[in-house]
């Protein structure tokens, strides 16, 4: 694969009339447990937790002119 060093992808943006856009991407999800458990002495701890699952997404990006766009997208 070619190098491209970024003055020549501004170059060929502005010829073809595209934006050049930096990203970012994160996401959450429902599964993670911070509280502790407790039991007595020689009992496994159980924690009470809800069945329901899902994660949600988000994507997005900005050119160097202020251009926002941005995506979420949820999971279940």
């Amino acid at each position: 694969m070619a190098e491209t060093t970024y003055p020549e992808i501004e170059r060929r943006a502005e010829r073809e009339g595209g934006e050049i856009h930096w990203g970012d991407e994160t996401g959450v999800r429902s599964t993670c447990q911070h509280s502790r458990g407790y039991a007595h002495p020689g009992e496994t701890p159980e924690l009470i937790v809800p069945g329901n699952r899902f994660s949600v997404n988000m994507i997005a990006t900005i050119t160097n002119q202020g251009k926002v766009r941005w995506m979420i997208t949820r999971e279940r």
